[in-house]
């Protein structure tokens, strides 16, 4: 059976809600983009490492 093309897209983007709540554009990034948290990082660079896996 021949395999079928797939396409992973991941959306990412600033939060308005933090940037509202007055938030660094870095700090904004961080949290949004980055996903950095106490526990880790776990955003765009974590989840290409999981697909790069």
């Amino acid at each position: 059976m021949p395999l079928t093309p797939v396409l992973i897209t991941i959306d990412t983007e600033l939060s308005n809600s933090l940037h509202k709540q007055g938030l660094t554009a870095r700090a904004n990034l961080d949290s949004s983009i980055h996903g950095r948290c106490r526990a880790g990082a776990f955003g765009i660079g974590w989840q290409m490492d999981q697909l790069d896996h």
